[in-house]
């Protein structure tokens, strides 16, 4: 079986959602995502809990502090900037 890239308790940054993205400035980009706005959230937070998942898709999906509602696939999570 395969492992989680991640552990509970990592800080990791999280891929904005398209409808997040920031441009240069930090201000909310309205309409078209740019080459240069903004992609990554600059709030560092930890994993608080790894789900595994079972079938197709991602094997493991990430919770992150702070942020309810919403998880996350390892390729939406960096270490660093």
């Amino acid at each position: 079986m395969k492992k989680p890239k991640f552990k509970v308790g990592d800080m990791v940054y999280r891929l904005l959602e398209d409808d997040n993205v920031e441009d240069i400035r930090g201000k909310k980009q309205m309409g078209k995502v740019r080459m240069g706005d903004v992609r990554i959230d600059r709030t560092q937070r930890k994993i608080g809990e790894i789900v595994y998942m079972n079938g197709k898709g991602p094997t493991f999906r990430y919770l992150l502090e702070g942020i309810n509602g919403t998880s996350y696939e390892e390729s939406e999570l960096r270490k660093k900037l």
